[in-house]
């Protein structure tokens, strides 16, 4: 809700043509607002190469899966910062992070920025490839023989 009224009081009236997709539950009918709701992986990976940024302002995310996947379909993301957004993305140059005061100048700025949006996406795509599952298991790998051989 928080992002559906930052959208409709921030961005919509500069970028009267911006649409804000949601995956979550249906909410209140709004202009330039998309719920999806019960879509599929393949749906949701369709979203994610489509949408211009993803846009989080989630106060708590564990580890930062859909940063990674956003990050993968060559999406820039911007985050509140938390536990997962900080794991993910950090003071690296591959997303954005924003506190609430910020986020909506963060989203406008990349909206109406197509080179910071371009250099994030690639910097993101780098930073998704860090944990492909290859380069998962080769840190599992390593981090199991370092322990066979420190015991």
């Amino acid at each position: 809700a928080w992002l559906v009224d930052l959208f409709q009081a921030n961005i919509l009236p500069r970028m009267p043509n911006a649409t804000l997709h949601l995956v979550t539950e249906a909410g209140e009918e709004l202009p330039n607002v998309v719920y999806h709701t019960g879509i599929t992986d393949e749906q949701l990976s369709l979203l994610y190469r489509k949408c211009w940024i993803y846009a989080s302002p989630s106060k708590y995310e564990g580890f930062g899966l859909p940063y990674i996947e956003a990050m993968s379909s060559n999406t820039p993301v911007l985050a509140s910062p938390n536990p997962g957004s900080l794991e993910v993305i950090g003071d690296r140059e591959c997303g954005i992070l924003a506190k609430d005061e910020d986020f909506a100048q963060r989203l406008f700025d990349l909206l109406t920025d197509s080179d910071l949006r371009a250099q994030c996406a690639k910097a993101g795509m780098k930073r998704a490839e860090e944990f492909s599952l290859d380069c998962m298991l080769d840190n599992y790998e390593s981090m199991f023989q370092i322990m066979v051989r420190d015991s």
